[in-house]
């Protein structure tokens, strides 16, 4: 299981969250009557998510591989 999930809007703007794609969709659903969600993402800061702006939602591994070059 993916620890993050990445949340697509339809602008192409990119969120990552602290929360599984199961949980990102608890917390949809626990609130479909409102169409603007507060939640936290990776970096722990609180952003507003229009629900009807959203493409996708995705699982997410963060890379621990990174590249250096001399």
């Amino acid at each position: 299981m993916y620890p993050y999930s990445k949340i697509i809007m339809n602008s192409g703007q990119e969120y990552i969250l602290l929360k599984t794609t199961e949980e990102v969709f608890n917390i949809i659903n626990n609130n479909k009557e409102h169409s603007i969600i507060s939640i936290k993402d990776k970096n722990k800061r609180e952003i507003y998510i229009n629900l009807n702006e959203i493409s996708s939602i995705e699982p997410y591994k963060e890379s621990k591989f990174s590249i250096s070059i001399i």
